[in-house]
Formats: C-alpha cells, structure tokens, sequence
C-alpha cells in the first residue's frame, strides 16, 4: 500500500509540474492570439482605408487618365469600367471591339472617306488581304525534300497545285 500511495504522490506531483509548466504556455498562447487579433484588425482596417482612398482617386481621375491607365495595362480590345459606365481601350481610329462571343461594337462617324470600310489601313494587295505582303514566290520542290529550285519559280497568293509530268 505504501508502494501506490507514493505511485500516486508521484503522479500527483509531476500532474502538477506539468500543469505549472504549461499553463504559462497557455497564457502565453492567449496573448499572442489577442496580438494576432489586433495585428488582423490593423490590416483590415489599413485594406478598408485603401478602397475608401482609391474610390475617392477614381472620382479625381478624368476620363483621359483612366483611359491611358486602362490602356497601359489591359492593351488594345479590352474594355474597363470609369465611373460606371464601360469603355473599350481601343483608340477612336479603332474604335470596335469584339466579345468573346465573336460579336463587334463599332461606332457611327460624321465623315465618310473611308475607301474600305473593311480595312483598317485602307490598303489591300492584289490577292485582297488587308495591309497585305501581295503575292508569294513559291519554288517547284520535285523531290519532295522541302527545299525548292530557285530556277523554277512562280507568283501565286496561295499554293500552287503540284503536276507532275
């Protein structure tokens, strides 16, 4: 009986050290969670206080600036959003863009010089692309090695068929 009594006693004091032991990590734990709360509180505060600063900025911006903006970072086809209404990035000249869905907003003009409503640069080459090269040179390839024979060329906008005779 003497044996468990001081089994019990041992256990009852090392329950005890332990507890003194951790309980300082326990409070310890409390304290930190309280500094990450405030440290959380801090950043949401700083985060609300930015969106407050950007929506008055976005107030302050012109219609150019916010253009330019836009235009800087998305590029040309894109649209952006200025004090709620939504604009593309194209400039005037190039005035369309085209949604994803394949569909095409353009504008109305007061002029009507356009010779080719068609192509932006108003210039198509002789096999009708827009602001194309014209013609290709395309070289006969008799052994099929893709090499072609410098004598024996033509011009053509697309392949020519290949005979052989």
């Amino acid at each position: 009986m003497e044996k468990q009594m001081k089994a019990v006693w041992s256990i009852l004091v090392m329950t005890t050290i332990w507890l003194t032991m951790n309980s300082s990590k326990i409070n310890n734990q409390a304290d930190e969670q309280h500094q990450i709360n405030e440290a959380v509180n801090r950043m949401v505060q700083t985060l609300e206080q930015r969106e407050s600063d950007l929506a008055a900025k976005t107030d302050e911006v012109t219609f150019e600036q916010a253009f330019a903006e836009a235009r800087a970072e998305l590029g040309d086809n894109n649209v952006f959003t200025w004090n709620g209404n939504t604009y593309t990035t194209n400039y005037e000249e190039k005035e369309t863009y085209v949604f994803p869905s394949g569909d095409v907003v353009g504008i109305w003009v007061r002029n009507s010089n356009d010779d080719d409503d068609y192509c932006t640069t108003n210039d198509r080459d002789e096999c009708g692309i827009c602001g194309g090269d014209g013609q290709s040179v395309w070289y006969a390839d008799r052994d099929a090695d893709g090499l072609g024979d410098i004598n024996t060329q033509m011009k053509s906008c697309e392949q020519p068929s290949w005979t052989m005779k």
